[in-house]
Protein backbone atom coordinates (compact mmCIF):
# COMPACT_ATOMS: atom_id res chain seq x y z
CA UNK A 1 0.00 0.00 0.00
CA UNK A 2 2.79 2.38 0.80
CA UNK A 3 4.99 1.52 -2.11
CA UNK A 4 1.79 2.17 -4.21
CA UNK A 5 0.76 5.63 -2.58
CA UNK A 6 4.81 7.12 -2.82
CA UNK A 7 4.62 5.89 -6.68
CA UNK A 8 1.83 7.91 -7.13
CA UNK A 9 3.17 10.56 -4.96
CA UNK A 10 5.92 10.94 -7.28
CA UNK A 11 4.19 10.76 -10.76
CA UNK A 12 2.23 13.64 -9.30
CA UNK A 13 5.36 15.13 -8.45
CA UNK A 14 6.72 14.25 -11.97
CA UNK A 15 3.27 15.96 -13.96
CA UNK A 16 3.85 18.95 -11.51
CA UNK A 17 7.51 19.45 -13.00
CA UNK A 18 5.79 19.01 -16.26
CA UNK A 19 3.39 21.89 -15.88
CA UNK A 20 6.07 23.83 -14.14
CA UNK A 21 8.41 23.76 -16.73
CA UNK A 22 7.91 26.17 -20.03
CA UNK A 23 8.92 26.22 -23.58
CA UNK A 24 8.06 29.48 -25.89
CA UNK A 25 8.51 28.90 -29.34
CA UNK A 26 8.78 32.25 -30.06
CA UNK A 27 9.01 33.09 -34.11
CA UNK A 28 10.73 30.10 -34.34
CA UNK A 29 13.45 30.49 -31.41
CA UNK A 30 12.85 28.48 -28.24
CA UNK A 31 12.92 30.13 -25.01
CA UNK A 32 12.84 27.81 -21.70
CA UNK A 33 11.24 29.25 -17.92
CA UNK A 34 8.83 28.67 -15.51
CA UNK A 35 5.15 29.03 -15.29
CA UNK A 36 5.56 30.31 -11.84
CA UNK A 37 7.86 32.93 -13.45
CA UNK A 38 5.38 34.05 -15.50
CA UNK A 39 2.40 33.62 -13.28
CA UNK A 40 4.30 36.48 -10.96
CA UNK A 41 3.19 39.50 -13.29
CA UNK A 42 -0.60 38.53 -13.40
CA UNK A 43 -1.25 42.11 -15.25
CA UNK A 44 0.83 41.20 -18.39
CA UNK A 45 -0.55 38.50 -21.27
CA UNK A 46 1.79 35.69 -19.76
CA UNK A 47 1.16 35.91 -16.34
CA UNK A 48 -2.54 35.77 -16.85
CA UNK A 49 -2.32 32.75 -19.55
CA UNK A 50 -0.10 30.69 -16.58
CA UNK A 51 -1.51 31.63 -13.41
CA UNK A 52 -2.42 28.55 -11.84
CA UNK A 53 -6.32 29.33 -12.02
CA UNK A 54 -5.50 29.38 -15.55
CA UNK A 55 -3.92 25.58 -16.27
CA UNK A 56 -6.67 24.07 -17.48
CA UNK A 57 -6.96 26.64 -20.44
CA UNK A 58 -3.34 25.97 -21.77
CA UNK A 59 -2.94 24.44 -25.12
CA UNK A 60 0.30 23.60 -25.82
CA UNK A 61 1.44 21.48 -29.01
CA UNK A 62 0.61 18.07 -28.78
CA UNK A 63 3.74 16.87 -30.39
CA UNK A 64 6.63 19.35 -28.80
CA UNK A 65 4.66 20.72 -25.55
CA UNK A 66 5.65 24.16 -26.81
CA UNK A 67 3.66 27.27 -26.55
CA UNK A 68 4.30 28.91 -30.11
CA UNK A 69 3.75 32.89 -30.81
CA UNK A 70 4.52 34.45 -33.89
CA UNK A 71 6.36 37.18 -32.64
CA UNK A 72 9.92 38.75 -33.02
CA UNK A 73 12.23 36.53 -31.02
CA UNK A 74 15.08 39.38 -30.91
CA UNK A 75 12.55 42.05 -28.73
CA UNK A 76 11.51 38.75 -26.54
CA UNK A 77 14.28 38.14 -24.90
CA UNK A 78 14.28 41.84 -23.04
CA UNK A 79 10.62 40.67 -22.27
CA UNK A 80 11.59 37.13 -20.83
CA UNK A 81 14.37 39.23 -18.51
CA UNK A 82 11.87 41.23 -17.37
CA UNK A 83 9.97 38.00 -16.23
CA UNK A 84 13.34 36.95 -14.45
CA UNK A 85 14.61 39.98 -13.03
CA UNK A 86 11.28 42.15 -12.46
CA UNK A 87 13.04 45.45 -14.94
CA UNK A 88 12.94 46.04 -18.37
CA UNK A 89 16.59 46.32 -19.55
CA UNK A 90 16.22 48.51 -22.80
CA UNK A 91 18.77 48.15 -25.35
CA UNK A 92 20.69 51.78 -25.77
CA UNK A 93 24.45 52.93 -23.82
CA UNK A 94 25.21 55.25 -20.69
CA UNK A 95 21.32 54.75 -19.62
CA UNK A 96 20.13 56.29 -22.43
CA UNK A 97 17.59 54.10 -23.30
CA UNK A 98 15.49 53.86 -26.24
CA UNK A 99 12.61 51.57 -27.22
CA UNK A 100 12.18 51.34 -31.14
CA UNK A 101 8.89 50.64 -32.93
CA UNK A 102 9.08 47.25 -33.31
CA UNK A 103 10.16 46.33 -29.50
CA UNK A 104 7.20 48.99 -28.65
CA UNK A 105 5.08 46.95 -30.36
CA UNK A 106 6.11 43.59 -28.85
CA UNK A 107 5.34 45.21 -25.17
CA UNK A 108 2.42 45.97 -26.25
CA UNK A 109 1.41 42.56 -28.08
CA UNK A 110 2.55 40.84 -24.23
CA UNK A 111 1.12 43.84 -22.39
CA UNK A 112 4.19 44.65 -20.62
CA UNK A 113 3.29 48.11 -19.00
CA UNK A 114 4.19 51.22 -20.89
CA UNK A 115 5.87 53.36 -17.93
CA UNK A 116 7.80 50.13 -17.96
CA UNK A 117 9.24 50.65 -21.28
CA UNK A 118 10.06 54.22 -21.19
CA UNK A 119 6.28 55.62 -20.96
CA UNK A 120 7.66 58.02 -18.29
CA UNK A 121 6.10 61.58 -17.20
CA UNK A 122 6.33 64.84 -15.25
CA UNK A 123 5.96 64.54 -11.62
CA UNK A 124 2.84 66.87 -11.58
CA UNK A 125 -0.24 67.13 -14.36
CA UNK A 126 -0.23 70.32 -16.82
CA UNK A 127 -2.24 71.74 -19.10
CA UNK A 128 -4.67 68.84 -20.37
CA UNK A 129 -3.30 66.29 -17.91
CA UNK A 130 -6.15 63.81 -16.89
CA UNK A 131 -6.56 62.54 -13.51
CA UNK A 132 -8.56 59.08 -12.43
CA UNK A 133 -9.75 57.08 -9.84
CA UNK A 134 -11.93 53.95 -8.67
CA UNK A 135 -11.96 50.55 -9.92
CA UNK A 136 -8.93 49.72 -12.24
CA UNK A 137 -9.45 45.73 -12.63
CA UNK A 138 -9.59 45.94 -16.22
CA UNK A 139 -6.89 48.63 -16.14
CA UNK A 140 -9.24 51.14 -17.05
CA UNK A 141 -7.94 53.64 -15.19
CA UNK A 142 -5.06 53.71 -17.41
CA UNK A 143 -1.79 53.76 -14.92
CA UNK A 144 -0.52 50.30 -16.22
CA UNK A 145 -1.68 47.69 -13.71
CA UNK A 146 -5.06 46.57 -12.40
CA UNK A 147 -5.36 47.92 -8.95
CA UNK A 148 -7.87 49.96 -8.02
CA UNK A 149 -7.24 54.13 -6.78
CA UNK A 150 -8.23 55.25 -3.90
CA UNK A 151 -6.95 59.21 -5.08
CA UNK A 152 -6.81 60.90 -8.13
CA UNK A 153 -3.53 59.70 -9.65
CA UNK A 154 -2.40 61.32 -12.89
CA UNK A 155 -2.63 59.19 -16.01
CA UNK A 156 1.45 59.54 -17.17
CA UNK A 157 1.20 58.34 -20.69
CA UNK A 158 -1.09 60.80 -21.87
CA UNK A 159 1.51 63.45 -21.14
CA UNK A 160 2.84 63.93 -23.96
CA UNK A 161 -0.36 64.92 -25.38
CA UNK A 162 -2.91 67.82 -24.41
CA UNK A 163 -6.20 65.43 -23.54
CA UNK A 164 -9.69 67.57 -24.89
CA UNK A 165 -12.34 65.36 -24.15
CA UNK A 166 -12.70 61.55 -22.29
CA UNK A 167 -15.32 59.92 -21.37
CA UNK A 168 -15.44 56.49 -19.15
CA UNK A 169 -17.42 53.11 -19.43
CA UNK A 170 -18.24 50.36 -16.63
CA UNK A 171 -14.60 49.19 -17.68
CA UNK A 172 -12.95 50.80 -20.76
CA UNK A 173 -12.12 54.23 -21.16
CA UNK A 174 -11.83 56.85 -24.08
CA UNK A 175 -9.92 59.66 -24.77
CA UNK A 176 -9.09 62.20 -28.02
CA UNK A 177 -5.90 65.00 -27.51
CA UNK A 178 -5.86 67.98 -29.42
CA UNK A 179 -3.46 66.10 -31.98
CA UNK A 180 -6.38 64.88 -33.17
CA UNK A 181 -5.36 61.35 -31.92
CA UNK A 182 -7.98 58.74 -30.03
CA UNK A 183 -6.59 56.45 -27.68
CA UNK A 184 -8.79 53.77 -25.75
CA UNK A 185 -7.53 51.94 -23.05
CA UNK A 186 -9.17 49.29 -19.99
CA UNK A 187 -11.10 46.17 -21.38
CA UNK A 188 -11.10 44.67 -24.71
CA UNK A 189 -13.93 42.19 -24.53
CA UNK A 190 -16.16 42.36 -27.70
CA UNK A 191 -13.98 44.69 -29.38
CA UNK A 192 -15.09 47.85 -27.20
CA UNK A 193 -11.64 49.19 -27.70
CA UNK A 194 -11.61 49.06 -31.21
CA UNK A 195 -8.29 47.58 -32.22
CA UNK A 196 -9.46 45.06 -33.83
CA UNK A 197 -9.27 42.48 -31.32
CA UNK A 198 -10.06 41.84 -27.75
CA UNK A 199 -7.19 42.24 -26.05
CA UNK A 200 -7.05 44.19 -22.44
CA UNK A 201 -5.24 47.23 -22.66
CA UNK A 202 -3.22 48.59 -19.28
CA UNK A 203 -2.26 52.34 -20.83
CA UNK A 204 -3.86 54.62 -23.66
CA UNK A 205 -3.43 53.07 -26.97
CA UNK A 206 -3.79 55.06 -29.97
CA UNK A 207 -6.83 54.13 -32.26
CA UNK A 208 -5.37 54.17 -35.61
CA UNK A 209 -8.66 53.32 -37.51
CA UNK A 210 -9.38 57.00 -38.09
CA UNK A 211 -6.07 58.11 -40.03
CA UNK A 212 -6.28 61.76 -40.59
CA UNK A 213 -10.00 62.06 -39.84
CA UNK A 214 -11.02 64.98 -36.97
CA UNK A 215 -13.10 63.04 -34.03
CA UNK A 216 -14.52 65.28 -32.24
CA UNK A 217 -16.22 63.29 -29.58
CA UNK A 218 -15.58 59.63 -28.25
CA UNK A 219 -18.60 58.10 -25.50
CA UNK A 220 -17.84 54.95 -23.98
CA UNK A 221 -21.24 53.06 -23.26
CA UNK A 222 -21.43 49.84 -20.92
CA UNK A 223 -20.01 47.48 -24.00
CA UNK A 224 -19.55 49.65 -26.87
CA UNK A 225 -18.37 52.85 -28.21
CA UNK A 226 -19.10 55.67 -30.56
CA UNK A 227 -17.27 58.71 -32.14
CA UNK A 228 -18.01 61.71 -34.10
CA UNK A 229 -16.42 63.08 -36.79
CA UNK A 230 -16.40 67.26 -37.39
CA UNK A 231 -17.96 66.24 -40.56
CA UNK A 232 -20.96 64.88 -39.25
CA UNK A 233 -19.80 60.66 -38.97
CA UNK A 234 -21.16 58.50 -36.62
CA UNK A 235 -18.46 55.16 -35.45
CA UNK A 236 -19.43 52.61 -33.35
CA UNK A 237 -18.17 49.53 -32.51
CA UNK A 238 -17.99 46.87 -29.29
CA UNK A 239 -20.63 44.32 -28.81
CA UNK A 240 -23.75 44.55 -31.29
CA UNK A 241 -26.68 42.98 -28.76
CA UNK A 242 -29.96 44.69 -29.09
CA UNK A 243 -28.85 46.26 -32.52
CA UNK A 244 -27.00 49.18 -30.10
CA UNK A 245 -24.02 50.02 -32.74
CA UNK A 246 -27.13 50.74 -35.40
CA UNK A 247 -25.38 48.39 -38.17
CA UNK A 248 -28.20 46.66 -39.09
CA UNK A 249 -27.84 43.40 -36.89
CA UNK A 250 -26.38 42.61 -33.93
CA UNK A 251 -22.91 41.84 -34.56
CA UNK A 252 -20.06 42.61 -32.63
CA UNK A 253 -18.09 44.54 -34.58
CA UNK A 254 -13.61 45.13 -33.61
CA UNK A 255 -12.92 48.23 -35.65
CA UNK A 256 -15.02 51.56 -35.44
CA UNK A 257 -17.77 51.12 -38.39
CA UNK A 258 -19.82 54.13 -39.65
CA UNK A 259 -23.62 54.06 -39.31
CA UNK A 260 -24.39 54.76 -42.53
CA UNK A 261 -28.12 55.37 -41.31
CA UNK A 262 -26.85 58.52 -40.11
CA UNK A 263 -24.91 59.72 -43.43
CA UNK A 264 -27.83 62.16 -45.12
CA UNK A 265 -27.86 64.06 -41.29
CA UNK A 266 -25.76 66.54 -39.82
CA UNK A 267 -24.65 64.79 -36.36
CA UNK A 268 -23.52 67.44 -33.76
CA UNK A 269 -23.54 64.98 -30.87
CA UNK A 270 -24.47 61.40 -29.51
CA UNK A 271 -24.55 59.48 -26.43
CA UNK A 272 -24.05 55.86 -25.10
CA UNK A 273 -26.27 54.28 -22.42
CA UNK A 274 -26.25 50.60 -20.90
CA UNK A 275 -27.83 48.76 -23.95
CA UNK A 276 -29.00 51.82 -26.22
CA UNK A 277 -27.16 54.64 -27.82
CA UNK A 278 -28.87 57.97 -29.53
CA UNK A 279 -27.52 60.60 -31.92
CA UNK A 280 -28.40 64.77 -32.06
CA UNK A 281 -28.48 66.24 -35.31
CA UNK A 282 -28.06 69.82 -35.87
CA UNK A 283 -31.49 71.02 -36.27
CA UNK A 284 -31.77 69.43 -33.09
CA UNK A 285 -33.12 66.10 -34.29
CA UNK A 286 -32.89 63.31 -31.97
CA UNK A 287 -32.09 59.28 -33.45
CA UNK A 288 -32.14 56.27 -31.23
CA UNK A 289 -31.66 52.82 -31.82
CA UNK A 290 -30.31 49.69 -29.60
CA UNK A 291 -32.44 48.02 -26.96
CA UNK A 292 -36.08 49.13 -26.49
CA UNK A 293 -37.49 47.98 -23.59
CA UNK A 294 -39.44 49.79 -21.14
CA UNK A 295 -39.13 52.59 -23.84
CA UNK A 296 -35.87 54.20 -23.59
CA UNK A 297 -35.77 54.43 -27.32
CA UNK A 298 -39.05 56.94 -26.80
CA UNK A 299 -40.77 55.74 -29.94
CA UNK A 300 -43.79 54.51 -28.26
CA UNK A 301 -43.32 51.01 -28.17
CA UNK A 302 -40.52 48.12 -26.63
CA UNK A 303 -39.02 46.96 -29.82
CA UNK A 304 -35.91 47.07 -30.46
CA UNK A 305 -34.00 48.93 -33.22
CA UNK A 306 -31.27 47.84 -35.14
CA UNK A 307 -30.59 50.97 -36.76
CA UNK A 308 -31.27 54.36 -36.14
CA UNK A 309 -34.85 56.22 -35.90
CA UNK A 310 -36.11 59.51 -35.09
CA UNK A 311 -37.45 60.34 -32.08
CA UNK A 312 -41.19 61.69 -33.56
CA UNK A 313 -42.44 62.77 -30.12
CA UNK A 314 -39.43 66.23 -29.69
CA UNK A 315 -40.46 66.67 -34.08
CA UNK A 316 -40.42 70.68 -33.56
CA UNK A 317 -38.48 71.09 -29.96
CA UNK A 318 -35.25 72.42 -30.47
CA UNK A 319 -32.89 69.72 -28.97
CA UNK A 320 -29.38 70.89 -27.66
CA UNK A 321 -28.24 67.99 -25.19
CA UNK A 322 -28.94 63.95 -25.57
CA UNK A 323 -27.77 61.81 -22.46
CA UNK A 324 -28.35 58.08 -22.21
CA UNK A 325 -28.62 56.67 -18.85
CA UNK A 326 -28.26 52.95 -17.64
CA UNK A 327 -31.86 52.40 -18.71
CA UNK A 328 -33.30 55.86 -19.55
CA UNK A 329 -32.83 58.91 -21.30
CA UNK A 330 -32.60 62.77 -21.37
CA UNK A 331 -32.63 65.68 -23.27
CA UNK A 332 -32.60 69.12 -22.83
CA UNK A 333 -34.33 71.99 -25.11
CA UNK A 334 -32.66 75.18 -25.87
CA UNK A 335 -35.45 76.63 -23.81
CA UNK A 336 -34.24 75.28 -20.47
CA UNK A 337 -37.00 72.60 -20.34
CA UNK A 338 -35.78 68.80 -19.61
CA UNK A 339 -37.78 65.61 -20.98
CA UNK A 340 -36.79 62.23 -20.25
CA UNK A 341 -38.30 58.74 -20.74
CA UNK A 342 -37.77 55.37 -20.38
CA UNK A 343 -37.58 52.84 -17.12
CA UNK A 344 -38.77 54.17 -14.06
CA UNK A 345 -39.33 52.40 -10.44
CA UNK A 346 -37.34 54.86 -8.57
CA UNK A 347 -38.26 58.44 -9.84
CA UNK A 348 -34.96 58.96 -12.04
CA UNK A 349 -37.12 60.11 -14.33
CA UNK A 350 -38.07 62.94 -12.39
CA UNK A 351 -41.93 63.29 -13.03
CA UNK A 352 -42.49 62.97 -9.48
CA UNK A 353 -44.30 59.86 -9.73
CA UNK A 354 -43.22 56.40 -10.43
CA UNK A 355 -44.19 54.66 -13.91
CA UNK A 356 -42.34 53.94 -16.95
CA UNK A 357 -42.38 56.19 -19.78
CA UNK A 358 -42.55 55.27 -23.13
CA UNK A 359 -42.23 58.46 -25.41
CA UNK A 360 -40.05 62.01 -23.99
CA UNK A 361 -41.94 63.37 -21.27
CA UNK A 362 -41.48 67.26 -19.64
CA UNK A 363 -40.18 67.31 -16.15
CA UNK A 364 -42.44 69.81 -14.81
CA UNK A 365 -40.72 70.38 -11.49
CA UNK A 366 -37.84 72.25 -14.07
CA UNK A 367 -40.16 74.47 -15.31
CA UNK A 368 -39.10 77.15 -13.76
CA UNK A 369 -35.79 77.06 -13.88
CA UNK A 370 -33.26 77.66 -16.98
CA UNK A 371 -31.66 74.61 -17.76
CA UNK A 372 -28.29 74.52 -18.91
CA UNK A 373 -26.76 70.92 -18.46
CA UNK A 374 -28.61 67.34 -17.62
CA UNK A 375 -26.48 64.25 -16.16
CA UNK A 376 -27.56 60.83 -16.36
CA UNK A 377 -26.74 57.78 -14.01
CA UNK A 378 -27.75 54.35 -14.20
CA UNK A 379 -30.44 54.85 -11.26
CA UNK A 380 -30.53 58.84 -10.93
CA UNK A 381 -30.42 62.03 -12.86
CA UNK A 382 -29.44 65.79 -12.73
CA UNK A 383 -29.57 69.19 -13.98
CA UNK A 384 -27.85 72.17 -13.83
CA UNK A 385 -29.06 75.69 -13.87
CA UNK A 386 -27.73 78.80 -15.27
CA UNK A 387 -27.08 80.16 -11.76
CA UNK A 388 -24.82 77.31 -10.93
CA UNK A 389 -27.07 75.24 -8.73
CA UNK A 390 -27.98 71.31 -8.76
CA UNK A 391 -30.83 69.53 -8.83
CA UNK A 392 -30.74 66.09 -8.69
CA UNK A 393 -33.34 63.12 -8.37
CA UNK A 394 -33.67 59.24 -8.26
CA UNK A 395 -32.36 56.41 -6.73
CA UNK A 396 -30.59 57.10 -3.38
CA UNK A 397 -29.56 53.61 -2.25
CA UNK A 398 -25.96 55.28 -1.47
CA UNK A 399 -26.67 58.55 -1.25
CA UNK A 400 -25.71 59.52 -5.00
CA UNK A 401 -28.75 62.40 -4.61
CA UNK A 402 -26.23 64.38 -2.02
CA UNK A 403 -29.62 65.25 -0.24
CA UNK A 404 -28.10 63.96 3.42
CA UNK A 405 -29.89 60.89 3.99
CA UNK A 406 -30.52 57.40 1.35
CA UNK A 407 -34.44 57.84 0.21
CA UNK A 408 -35.04 57.65 -3.76
CA UNK A 409 -36.70 61.14 -4.84
CA UNK A 410 -38.86 61.01 -7.89
CA UNK A 411 -38.84 64.95 -8.19
CA UNK A 412 -35.61 67.23 -8.51
CA UNK A 413 -34.64 68.70 -5.52
CA UNK A 414 -31.34 71.13 -5.08
CA UNK A 415 -28.24 69.94 -4.03
CA UNK A 416 -25.47 72.98 -4.38
CA UNK A 417 -26.16 76.26 -5.02
CA UNK A 418 -23.57 79.01 -4.78
CA UNK A 419 -20.50 76.47 -3.75
CA UNK A 420 -17.07 78.33 -5.06
CA UNK A 421 -18.91 80.93 -6.80
CA UNK A 422 -21.46 78.45 -8.39
CA UNK A 423 -21.60 75.14 -10.10
CA UNK A 424 -20.20 74.82 -13.81
CA UNK A 425 -20.81 70.94 -14.84
CA UNK A 426 -22.49 68.08 -12.78
CA UNK A 427 -21.94 64.08 -13.75
CA UNK A 428 -23.37 61.00 -12.56
CA UNK A 429 -22.09 57.85 -12.19
CA UNK A 430 -24.19 54.29 -11.48
CA UNK A 431 -24.13 55.26 -7.87
CA UNK A 432 -22.02 58.70 -7.25
CA UNK A 433 -22.18 62.25 -8.51
CA UNK A 434 -19.68 64.89 -8.58
CA UNK A 435 -19.82 68.91 -9.64
CA UNK A 436 -17.11 70.82 -10.60
CA UNK A 437 -17.39 74.83 -9.59
CA UNK A 438 -16.36 77.80 -11.24
CA UNK A 439 -13.19 78.44 -9.62
CA UNK A 440 -12.06 74.91 -10.78
CA UNK A 441 -13.08 72.52 -7.42
CA UNK A 442 -14.43 69.48 -7.47
CA UNK A 443 -16.71 67.84 -5.15
CA UNK A 444 -18.22 64.14 -5.24
CA UNK A 445 -20.89 62.03 -3.45
CA UNK A 446 -22.62 58.80 -3.28
CA UNK A 447 -21.37 55.37 -3.06
CA UNK A 448 -17.66 55.00 -1.79
CA UNK A 449 -16.88 51.92 -3.01
CA UNK A 450 -13.41 51.18 -5.06
CA UNK A 451 -12.30 54.60 -4.28
CA UNK A 452 -14.33 56.49 -7.26
CA UNK A 453 -15.25 59.59 -4.92
CA UNK A 454 -11.46 60.30 -4.70
CA UNK A 455 -11.90 61.14 -0.90
CA UNK A 456 -10.45 57.73 0.98
CA UNK A 457 -13.91 57.60 2.26
CA UNK A 458 -14.18 54.18 4.34
CA UNK A 459 -18.23 54.68 3.80
CA UNK A 460 -20.57 56.35 1.61
CA UNK A 461 -20.85 60.02 1.42
CA UNK A 462 -24.89 61.73 1.30
CA UNK A 463 -23.65 64.87 1.24
CA UNK A 464 -20.82 66.32 -1.76
CA UNK A 465 -17.61 66.33 -0.15
CA UNK A 466 -14.58 68.50 -2.05
CA UNK A 467 -12.08 66.34 -3.45
CA UNK A 468 -8.77 67.96 -1.22
CA UNK A 469 -6.02 66.19 -3.23
CA UNK A 470 -6.53 67.89 -6.50
CA UNK A 471 -7.20 71.92 -4.87
CA UNK A 472 -3.59 72.48 -6.42
CA UNK A 473 -5.06 72.08 -9.75
CA UNK A 474 -7.51 73.91 -11.82
CA UNK A 475 -10.04 71.38 -13.16
CA UNK A 476 -11.64 71.85 -15.95
CA UNK A 477 -14.14 69.35 -16.45
CA UNK A 478 -15.21 65.50 -14.70
CA UNK A 479 -16.55 62.34 -15.93
CA UNK A 480 -17.96 59.49 -14.00
CA UNK A 481 -18.20 56.01 -15.20
CA UNK A 482 -19.93 53.22 -13.71
CA UNK A 483 -17.16 52.30 -11.15
CA UNK A 484 -14.44 55.28 -11.64
CA UNK A 485 -13.78 59.02 -12.27
CA UNK A 486 -11.84 61.33 -14.47
CA UNK A 487 -10.85 65.07 -14.09
CA UNK A 488 -8.98 67.07 -16.71
CA UNK A 489 -6.91 69.14 -15.58
CA UNK A 490 -5.69 72.78 -16.91
CA UNK A 491 -2.56 72.80 -15.12
CA UNK A 492 -1.39 74.16 -11.13
CA UNK A 493 -2.76 77.32 -10.17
Amino acid sequence: MNGRKDSNCAQSQVEDDLHERVVLNVGGRRFETFASTLAGYPDTLLGTMFSPRNRHLRRPDPNTGEYFFDRDPESFRFILNYYRNGKLMLPGNNGQHTVDPLLKQELEYFQIPDKLSGCTGHSSGGDGSIFTWGRGEYGQLGHGDRSSVMLPKLVECLLPHKVRQLSLGTSHSAAITDDGFVFTWGYGGDGRLGHGDERDHLVPKQLKYFGQENIVQVVCGELHTAALSSNGKVYTWGLGKDGRLGHSDRANHFLPHEVVVLSKHEIKEVACGGLHTAALSEGGEIFTWGLGKDGRLGHNSEADQLTPKKVEQLSGVQIIQILCGGHHTAALAKDGEVFTWGFDDDGRLGHGSLGHQFVPKKIEALSEIKTVQIACGCWHSAALSNEGAVYTWGSCKSGQLGQAHKNSVPSPRVVMEGVGGGVVLVACGTAHTAALTKNGELYTWGKHDDGRLGLNATEDQTTPKKVTTLERYFIEHVVCGVYDTAALSSGER
